[in-house]
């Protein structure tokens, strides 16, 4: 078939849909690619396109790695940045040598601890992307990467390496590590100095996003009751919805700590990384929290439990893997989709009827009773 130029060839594979548009194909009929023909395909250019032209453009030595989705999302990118950062783009041919590296990202005081030459808080201010060969750890739903790895069927931690790097990480490498300072707030404070002489403390984020992961008022205000009449102390966490999700329910606050909309990011951490225990529906929570040694109750009800359960290792006194968390969801919106290879049907995992919701909750008292025995052995360990 012939092209009578670089943008008919394009628009040829654009129109197909196809799943793979090279640079090198370009050069086989005779033609260069450049930036004017870096076709958006399904919301994004090319990846293929972008090595090729940082090559071109002598910008392989500045890297910039862009974060993107919700609080729990860019946690789960640590442990990838983590390994970029340290070991990854490291040339063992030229000992002492690193690249130029760039962090863009909504929270960039989720990777503090991390050792980038710019930072830019995109809240606030935008790189120039052509500047950089650009890694993007995570990519919205649009994306013609979400053809080929689905955020919902990958596990958390593996989706950021595989998307940016084509490439997992060892299981070592896979843990998530925050380092949240000390908060200048006396009543986290306090809070975690009673933990160590054996408050029966539990961490709540009743979460408010999707409908499949929203449950009513009624369910978390028993919840809360069941765990007051087991001697816990609950506290409330979560702040109000953002463009990238979060949000609560808004339960009935008598006998807990009230923490909702009054801590940071890092001091939700901070705090969670001194608790014994979280229960909780929405990830981001659970994935600030794995970074501890908390036991965590999740009740998973979008996306599979096997997908964002973490391992943990050598945190405070777990000296193996562990995984510390359990789901108690008696069923998910994974039970209705597929990612059938023959099908291009999209993931959809927002929606859901309030009556097939309650049929996966737990019944009352099956996480109040975990957790009696998960804090007996949390105050044994420490």
């Amino acid at each position: 078939m012939d092209f009578k130029d670089a943008h008919a060839f394009s628009n040829y594979f654009q129109n197909q849909n196809a799943a793979v548009i090279s640079a090198k194909e370009f050069e086989k009929r005779g033609m260069k690619a450049n930036r004017d023909m870096m076709i958006p395909i399904r919301g994004i250019e090319h990846p293929s396109f972008k090595t090729y032209l940082a090559i071109q453009d002598k910008l392989t030595e500045r890297i910039l790695f862009s974060t993107w989705g919700g609080i729990g999302d860019q946690i789960c990118i640590e442990p990838t940045l983590r390994w970029a950062t340290t070991n990854g783009l490291l040339d063992p041919a030229r000992p002492g040598w690193r690249p130029h590296m760039t962090l863009a990202s909504d929270y960039p005081e989720l990777y503090s601890h991390l050792e980038f030459d710019d930072v830019y808080d995109t809240k606030m201010e935008q790189p120039i992307v052509e500047d950089y060969l650009e890694f993007r750890p995570a990519v919205d739903q649009d994306a013609l990467t979400d053809l080929f790895i689905n955020h919902m069927t990958t596990v958390c931690t593996d989706y950021p390496a595989l998307v940016a790097f084509r490439k997992q990480l060892y299981v070592s490498e896979r843990n998530v590590i925050l380092k949240p300072k000390a908060p200048d707030k006396k009543e986290i404070l306090e809070i975690a100095e009673d933990v160590k002489r054996g408050a029966k403390y539990v961490a709540f984020h009743c979460g408010k996003h999707w409908e499949s992961k929203t449950f009513g008022v009624e369910y978390w205000n028993a919840e809360l009751e069941d765990h007051k009449r087991r001697g816990f102390t609950p506290i409330l966490i979560g702040a109000a919805q953002t463009k990238h999700g979060g949000g609560y329910v808004d339960v009935d606050r008598r006998g807990c700590v009230d923490f909702l909309d009054k801590t940071t990011i890092m001091e939700s951490v901070w705090l969670l990384q001194n608790l014994p225990l979280l229960v909780c529906s929405d990830s981001a929570p659970l994935h600030m929290a794995v970074s501890g040694n908390a036991f965590i109750a999740f009740i998973a009800t979008a996306k599979h439990t096997d997908f964002i359960t973490h391992w943990r290792k050598n945190l405070q006194s777990v000296n193996e893997w562990s995984w510390r968390m359990k789901n108690f969801s008696k069923g998910g919106k994974w039970l209705e989709y597929s990612n059938l290879p023959t099908s291009n049907e999209p993931i959809s995992v927002e929606k859901c009827d309030p009556e097939t919701l309650k049929k996966w909750l737990p019944e009352l008292g099956e996480i109040g009773q975990w957790c009696e025995e998960k804090f007996n052995e949390y105050r044994q360990s420490i």
